[in-house]
């Protein structure tokens, strides 16, 4: 359970016959991500537009942010038993890298560290 101190109203709107918007409570990754505007997409549209490597669109940039994030966030709260956006920060990337592989959670160090991997070095995008 998340002590709600990190969570963030998120709205999406899903668009078929007739527009409908919902609520979901999200975790507040904007407020740890580098880049300039007011949330996640405004700040990640500025990261995209620096970087001129990209051979992706912002949507999969975007994407990759995300799922680089929550996998972070989830294996934080495995392995420190509490739910804290801060864990995304830069300066605490080396300690969770270094307790993810001395975890029974290392296979995911992969996820993290491989080259290969569509997030890998996307720690530099977060404060």
């Amino acid at each position: 359970m998340t002590d709600q101190i990190d969570i963030g109203q998120t709205l999406f709107t899903v668009k078929e016959q007739e527009s409908k918007t919902y609520e979901k409570n999200c975790p507040t990754i904007g407020n740890v991500l580098k880049g300039e505007g007011l949330n996640l997409q405004e700040k990640a549209s500025s990261l995209y537009d620096q970087n001129f490597d990209f051979d992706f669109d912002v949507a999969t940039f975007i994407d990759r942010l995300i799922k680089y994030s929550m996998v972070k966030y989830f294996l934080s709260k495995l392995m420190y038993g509490k739910f804290n956006i801060n864990y995304l920060l830069s300066k605490y990337n080396k300690k969770f890298l270094n307790d993810l592989s001395h975890s029974k959670y290392k296979n995911f160090l992969d996820f993290f560290e491989n080259p290969n991997s569509e997030v890998y070095g996307y720690n530099q995008y977060f404060l």
